[in-house]
């Protein structure tokens, strides 16, 4: 007998997860660690317990000096994202033999909801307050790094990395800002130099002279029309830049290792399924259903800066 009226399906649910966008950056931006419960602990470390100096030196009879780690036990716990797609009977019964009506309804649905998730995550990457006042300018005009001959995001990229107490280690910035950054005269004169400055550089060429592992450029749109309006494309993310530490063996709790700027808890694995649903149609019909239940942490910001507006 089944625990749940609603039946997950093993081969729906395999589509459900191997259907991802390659255009996609959430999951690299807050990787996903798995959690036992819908809530969930975090460990938030206190910044000095690592960098303030200890005496380590131990007289030939006395006892070392002790020392103690505090972090402050968080509380958070993962909220549900999954959309139905209702599918007649008679489609089911009519499809070609090539074609799976609820294969293509799992793999659809759950594309719409790693397409939530990118704009959620892409929300709070690009917000101000999501980073240290220190940590954080608003460009505008000449300051604006399309501003060729004025602007200089080299050299204001490698002071602001330094100025950070975790050095980052990944840029992230939508389309529009990175088309323009990497061809700027002073970036391309610094990679390949030029009489004229002009040309572009790549990811990989900007990350070494940046001395970043990488660079994530957000390339995905969204529908900005409402329901039922004619279709508006507008990018995901914006003409901003954000550069953070991300360190990938970074856990929720549990063990003291470098903290990372986001990871995202997850309760279970996606799954999809399909139930019987007699509302549907005049014969009934199917409803298949995909998801994942997930919650975004922001956990550190030491690592982190932000360039709101970094060109126009």
């Amino acid at each position: 007998m089944a625990i749940s009226p609603y039946p997950v399906d093993p081969y729906l649910t395999g589509l459900a997860i191997a259907y991802r966008n390659p255009e996609y950056i959430a999951d690299e931006i807050a990787p996903y660690r798995t959690v036992g419960k819908k809530e969930f602990q975090w460990d938030n470390y206190a910044i000095g317990d690592m960098f303030t100096q200890q005496d380590t030196k131990v007289g030939r009879l006395s006892k070392p000096n002790q020392v103690t780690f505090s972090a402050t036990r968080e509380t958070d716990s993962t909220s549900d994202y999954a959309l139905d797609s209702p599918i007649p009977i008679e489609d089911i019964e009519n499809a070609d033999a090539n074609y799976n009506p609820q294969a293509h309804a799992a793999e659809g649905v759950m594309e719409l909801v790693k397409l939530d998730r990118e704009i959620r995550l892409a929300s709070t990457v690009q917000r101000v307050e999501t980073y240290l006042p220190t940590q954080r300018a608003t460009l505008s005009g000449t300051d604006q790094w399309s501003d060729y001959t004025n602007s200089d995001p080299k050299s204001v990229m490698l002071a602001a990395f330094d100025a950070c107490l975790l050095r980052p280690n990944t840029l992230i910035m939508g389309r529009a800002a990175w088309t323009i950054i990497r061809q700027h005269p002073k970036i391309v004169q610094a990679i390949r130099p030029t009489d004229s400055g002009e040309g572009a550089v790549t990811r990989e060429e900007l990350a070494d002279l940046l001395e970043v592992d990488r660079i994530l450029v957000g390339v995905g749109w969204k529908n900005a029309a409402k329901l039922g309006q004619a279709f508006s494309k507008t990018r995901i993310w914006g003409k901003h830049v954000t550069a953070a530490y991300i360190n990938p063996q970074a856990q929720l709790a549990g063990t003291v290792t470098v903290p990372t700027f986001m990871l995202t808890a997850r309760f279970g694995t996606p799954v999809s399924g399909a139930m019987e649903d007699k509302d549907v149609g005049m014969r009934g019909g199917v409803r298949v259903r995909s998801g994942e239940s997930v919650k975004e942490v922001l956990v550190s910001q030491q690592g982190s800066y932000y360039w709101n507006n970094a060109v126009a």
